[in-house]
């Protein structure tokens, strides 16, 4: 029976924007972190809106949609 001992992940993802292949497993990390951000930003935008503080929601649209 042969044990082989390899250290680095061997499945590969496409290159990061740095160049490099990036695993599997960071390639799921990083596209948690995208939605996460992204379920922040509608959470904010509900809070704001039920708050009826509609100046900072305004504020808060304009900063994101990047105009």
């Amino acid at each position: 029976m042969h044990v082989s001992s390899l250290t680095s992940h061997s499945i590969k993802t496409e290159k990061n924007p740095n160049g490099k292949a990036e695993t599997f497993l960071q390639a799921v990390r990083r596209m948690a972190g995208s939605l996460l951000k992204i379920f922040d930003r509608i959470g904010t935008s509900i809070a704001l809106g039920e708050s009826g503080d509609l100046e900072a929601a305004h504020a808060f649209r304009s900063k994101n949609s990047g105009t």
